[in-house]
């Protein structure tokens, strides 16, 4: 879940390793208004698809196949 106290219009989310920042896992339900990026494989980015205000949203994301350690979404 994403939270903001001001609305905003625009966003990008990955999450990625701590270890070595490398990206990790998909994103498998995004909110409407969303859309996904590839940028190193299938769904593993999301951003805004338009310029509507925006305030909570919330993500299902699908964690690596094989265990990669602590992940931070940024």
């Amino acid at each position: 879940m994403v939270r903001s106290t001001r609305d905003f219009m625009g966003f990008l989310l990955q999450a990625r390793q701590v270890t070595d920042n490398q990206i990790a896992g998909t994103f498998v339900l995004i909110p409407p208004g969303s859309r996904h990026l590839n940028c190193g494989q299938k769904g593993d980015t999301v951003t805004h698809s338009d310029k509507l205000l925006k305030r909570n949203l919330s993500f299902i994301w699908r964690a690596p196949d094989q265990p990669s350690g602590d992940i931070r979404f940024l």
